[in-house]
């Protein structure tokens, strides 16, 4: 895992958002992105995915002012994923959108996944097969915390401490 921040490393991100939405990782992702830059590389691809129709997972106009200098920065793109029949189909979009970069963007050298569950242990694995750096920022109170590190080999960090880093170096 990459432990030095690279100048050269290209990174990319992926925001789980229904999944990290009871944290404040939506409202503070200058730090956390910032953050991210510092220890790891250039971030090059953002994506944060959120579930379309559900409450939290909605924008008003303010917030996407309020973030646009973050859009602008770090090339966020918001991705709302539909949700049918009850179901979250964030985890498969964001698993698709990792393997294809993958495949299609050879230069990203670290994936960060921001999330809470477990369901990309697979896709960790895989990317770490493929010699590419695993970085996994979950919530303090992640029950899966331990799973990333042991089970799939990831640097895995928590989220809040991660964001208090940051947001206090300012």
């Amino acid at each position: 895992m990459a432990n030095n921040p690279k100048d050269e490393d290209n990174v990319a991100v992926y925001i789980d958002r229904p999944n990290v939405r009871n944290t404040n990782c939506q409202y503070k992702n200058k730090a956390l992105l910032e953050g991210i830059e510092k220890e790891y590389g250039k971030i090059i691809k953002c994506n944060s995915y959120l579930e379309f129709g559900s409450r939290n997972g909605k924008f008003s106009r303010t917030d996407m002012d309020e973030k646009s200098y973050e859009m602008y920065k770090y090339n966020i793109n918001f991705i709302s994923i539909p949700t049918i029949s009850g179901k979250n189909p964030t985890d498969l979009h964001i698993g698709i959108d990792i393997v294809e970069d993958v495949f299609q963007n050879e230069h990203i050298d670290t994936f960060v996944i921001v999330t809470s569950d477990k369901d990309f242990i697979p896709v960790v694995k895989k990317l770490i097969e493929k010699g590419k750096n695993v970085v996994i920022v979950l919530p303090h109170d992640s029950k899966y915390f331990n799973n990333f590190s042991t089970n799939a080999g990831a640097d895995v960090h928590d989220l809040g401490v991660m964001m208090r880093k940051y947001t206090e170096t300012k």
